[in-house]
């Protein structure tokens, strides 16, 4: 899955918005936050000018245990 969203998702979205170095993402149901810090993992690795860009990752979901979770940002 993350070899798609690297090489075929998040890489096109990557050279669309070169110019404008604005990028916003959604993870929808992401449970317990590991698939957001997944995609700024990514992020850092596709862009080598990070720090230039403006980039959001909304996490969202419905679970208020896994929101907690998510929230504290600590996974074993």
């Amino acid at each position: 899955m993350f070899k798609v969203m690297e090489e075929e998702i998040i890489s096109g979205l990557v050279s669309k918005r070169r110019a404008s170095r604005h990028l916003r993402l959604w993870s929808a149901g992401c449970a317990s936050g590991e698939e957001a810090y997944s995609i700024a993992i990514l992020l850092h690795k596709l862009i080598s000018d990070l720090e230039d860009w403006n980039i959001t990752i909304l996490a969202t979901d419905i679970n208020p245990d896994f929101l907690k979770r998510a929230e504290n940002g600590v996974y074993s």
